[in-house]
């Protein structure tokens, strides 16, 4: 939307320059804000001209009283225009705000052109309510506890992901042996199975057993294989210390019914 104010502005200036050399149109300054409180950033903006058929090249300086903010060179064609722009932290106080345009070479008294100046007073913004006030001390207070307890945090995360690694790899190596027991338990059951030629109930006894056993290696077996993923171990891990914190807020919020 200040662009195009900008355009518009440019637009309605020029004819008082047509036909003119180099320099500002009749009003060179606007501000994106014109009542900014303290502290507030606000855009000085200014429209250059070249009425000549040369290029024009030069220095744009925009000046807050008697303080200057950092300098553009321009390059302008022939018979053209160009929007410049410059940022500023308001501060408290009246301020007398400009600009200058030194065009390279020539006279330096002919070729300094200085835009009329504008002033702007700048008030302080209203103190924060009590409200904010609560606010911000909270949030100062929350950042001051997260920052002294993050390496007291650390060390704790630190501490229980190594116990839990530790039984971890202790459950892999106990699971490894059961598994490999079991595998070797189940070649002898087969043999067993095989060599029963007489009695139903034992051939059935003993197939049941086998069933149980195959049911009970399964499991082991699913049990290895999430152990040994890190990545399968952890968010099951997770997913069953929160299933555990939810069931036992659910049994403290439980209301007591009395007879």
């Amino acid at each position: 939307m200040r662009k195009v104010f900008l355009i518009i502005a440019l637009i309605c200036t020029l004819p008082s320059f047509a036909g003119a050399q180099s320099g500002f149109p009749d009003r060179p300054l606007w501000l994106s804000n014109s009542k900014p409180l303290a502290g507030q950033e606000i855009s000085l903006s200014t429209v250059l001209y070249n009425g000549t058929n040369a290029v024009t090249t030069g220095t744009l300086t925009f000046f807050v009283d008697d303080t200057s903010l950092v300098p553009q060179d321009i390059s302008l064609p022939a018979q053209s225009s160009s929007v410049a722009s410059a940022k500023w932290t308001a501060t408290a106080g009246t301020h007398s705000l400009s600009a200058k345009f030194a065009i390279a070479g020539g006279n330096a008294s002919t070729t300094r052109q200085q835009t009329t100046t504008i002033q702007i007073t700048v008030v302080e913004p209203p103190p924060p309510s009590a409200l904010q006030q609560n606010v911000e001390k909270a949030a100062t207070i929350a950042g001051q506890l997260a920052s002294t307890s993050a390496p007291f945090i650390q060390e704790v995360a630190q501490a229980v992901f190594t116990q839990t690694e530790a039984l971890r790899n202790a459950g892999i190596e106990y699971l490894e042996t059961k598994v490999a027991a079991g595998q070797t338990g189940s070649v002898g059951a087969e043999t067993n199975i095989k060599g029963f030629v007489l009695g139903t109930s034992t051939k059935a006894a003993s197939s049941s057993s086998s069933l149980f056993h195959i049911i009970g290696q399964t499991a082991l077996s699913a049990a290895l294989f999430t152990l040994r993923s890190f990545y399968l171990f952890y968010p099951i891990l997770g997913l069953a210390f929160l299933f555990t914190l939810y069931w036992a807020a659910r049994k403290v919020r439980r209301p007591r019914s009395y007879n």
